[in-house]
């Protein structure tokens, strides 16, 4: 028992998008800045000087935005191989919704901890190197924190919205990939299928942002938000609405994920005259 918790703590997939958090968000901040130019034209301790933190974690998240349904699929990778298993093991051992549920459960969340132990790591280096100016608003949750919040508390604030793009969003686009086990036995389509749902639905809205606007020729932009995955990581990049509504562009995949996983786990153990009653 004490060898399978330690190889279970030490899943690699884990590890590996916690990692790449960090260093894709370092590496989007040097590219997405100033600093890189700064850099290499007047020097790493010039453009240190000239750095500050109020662009910080937004430049840093500029590559993740990207690629975050593709990282949420390989953090739960050893659940979509251990499903293939699953039809010789916990029919006959346990109740398959707590069988399976607890495991992908536990993966889950170890991923995103994980991910925004990563994300914590890259802010700080930032807050404790790069002077605070306090000129960037943001308004995510002001209902609950108040306006000024991201001014007055930068450093909470941005724990807050990573809490969002780290845990909330990766664990709900991790039950994507896991629900998608039961429609294929290919552990890349499972990874791939979130990716192009998320950026080819974010780009099909913005499409049709513009193309309602021109026909309407309407001075703003008609919201569309239910519609684009991608309010809820960016939802300071549209004009504000409610901070509860990130919540909606999740709906769609949460749903068709607990469908999908609790209709196939029923219909199998239905399938199995000795699986447990």
């Amino acid at each position: 028992m004490k060898v399978k918790r330690r190889l279970f703590w030490c899943n690699p997939y884990s590890w590996l998008v916690g990692f790449l958090v960090f260093a894709i968000s370092l590496g989007s901040y040097v590219m997405f800045s100033n600093f890189f130019h700064n850099w290499t034209h007047v020097g790493f301790e010039a453009a240190m000087e000239s750095a500050h933190f109020d662009f910080y974690p937004m430049h840093g998240y500029t590559l993740i935005q990207l690629i975050g349904p593709l990282l949420a699929g390989i953090s739960v990778l050893p659940v979509l191989r251990l499903k293939r298993c699953m039809p010789n093991i916990y029919l006959r051992t346990e109740h398959g919704y707590r069988f399976f549920l607890k495991r992908t459960a536990a993966y889950i969340v170890y991923g995103c901890v994980l991910m925004y132990a990563a994300y914590v790591i890259f802010l700080l280096i930032g807050a404790l190197n790069l002077p605070i100016l306090y000129t960037v608003d943001r308004y995510l949750f002001v209902e609950i924190t108040g306006w000024e919040f991201s001014n007055q508390h930068p450093i909470l604030y941005y724990l807050l919205e990573g809490f969002v793009r780290y845990v909330l969003f990766m664990s709900v686009y991790g039950l994507f990939s896991v629900a998608l086990s039961f429609l294929t036995d290919k552990d890349y389509l499972c990874i791939l299928i979130p990716m192009i749902y998320y950026n080819f639905l974010a780009i099909a809205v913005s499409a049709l942002e513009g193309l309602v606007q021109v026909i309407t020729q309407a001075e703003l932009m008609p919201n569309l938000l239910f519609l684009a995955p991608t309010y809820t990581v960016m939802s300071n990049a549209r004009a504000y609405v409610n901070g509860f509504a990130i919540i909606f562009p999740l709906l769609p995949v949460i749903a068709f994920s607990v469908l999908v996983i609790v209709y196939r786990i029923r219909w199998d153990h239905r399938r199995d005259a000795y699986g447990v009653r």
